[in-house]
């Protein structure tokens, strides 16, 4: 482990600042991938449903919008402007003919309906292709959101739903809020040798199996390292650590603290909806080994 770290359910954690006896830790959450930002995702102002999953059924769809709005009439209804749509039907193209160049393509190099047949044809199909492929679906998805986006609220019909998969605003189901949480955890800690510590927290007295209020819910510990006849704080306010647990079941490392106490108050925390979370418990005291 690197100077400057603490190690909390088999991860490790910088420390903003040099380490002191009383070290105040700050633990970094993970960064998210960078894939999770999906193009599905970012579904602007109205729209609910995401692209489809599997690449057939993303080719039916990419046409199925094609042939939709081919309309005049609906894509003046919808508010869609010709810019969008335009961007929209340059990366997709024409429709694909049996007699078009190659066979079953719009004759249209780099659009989608020229590679995607090529790169799922067994004999004809490349990495080359294959890479052209997976990029026109990130800049097609693109592109219809940013289109989807010109569409007001009050002038979709059912056929568009059903059809472009888009709903307005005023259908979605409202979010709920996590319950407010009015109890405070059991929390047990124990010495694994090591340096190590086994924190288990618990919903209430007399439950055999370690588990988390709800799935939402996380679990603050504030604590202070002292040595074994040191003050010990009073209430979660005089700690002068902190750490966030994602596990009922969890194993913290204090590197070089053998033969100190830890002192520690729990809490059940909503790190979304901080409103809602609990208070602390009570202090819970173990000897590090």
């Amino acid at each position: 482990m690197k100077k400057n770290e603490i190690t909390v359910d088999n991860a490790s954690f910088r420390i903003r600042r040099k380490p002191t006896e009383l070290e105040t830790v700050e633990v970094l959450p993970k960064p998210k991938p960078r894939f999770f930002k999906r193009a599905g995702i970012f579904l602007m102002h109205i729209i609910l449903a995401i692209f489809p999953t599997k690449e057939a059924d993303i080719d039916v769809y990419f046409n199925k919008v094609m042939g939709y709005l081919n309309s005049s009439t609906v894509r003046s209804r919808l508010k869609i402007t010709t810019g969008t749509y335009n961007a929209v039907v340059a990366l997709i193209g024409g429709p694909r003919l049996p007699d078009g160049t190659p066979p079953n393509t719009n004759s249209t190099p780099e659009t989608w309906n020229y590679v995607y047949p090529q790169a799922t044809t067994d004999g004809i199909s490349n990495s080359t292709l294959i890479t052209e492929k997976d990029a026109l679906v990130i800049e097609i998805k693109a592109a219809i959101n940013k289109m989807y986006g010109d569409i007001p609220d009050n002038v979709i019909i059912p056929d568009d739903t059903k059809t472009l998969g888009i709903k307005p605003k005023s259908d979605r189901s409202a979010r709920t809020l996590p319950p407010e949480i009015i109890t405070t955890p059991v929390v047990s800690m124990e010495s694994l040798g090591g340096e190590k510590i086994a924190a288990k927290f618990f919903k209430a007295t007399g439950i055999k199996r370690a588990s988390k209020i709800n799935k939402k819910a996380n679990i603050e510990t504030v604590y202070s390292i002292i040595k074994i006849d040191g003050v010990s704080p009073a209430t979660a306010g005089d700690c002068t650590d902190k750490v966030t647990l994602t596990k009922a079941n969890s194993v913290l490392s204090f590197p070089g603290k053998s033969g100190y106490k830890i002192v520690s108050f729990s809490r059940w925390i909503y790190s979304k909806h901080p409103a809602l979370s609990g208070g602390f418990g009570n202090a819970v005291t173990c000897i590090i080994t």
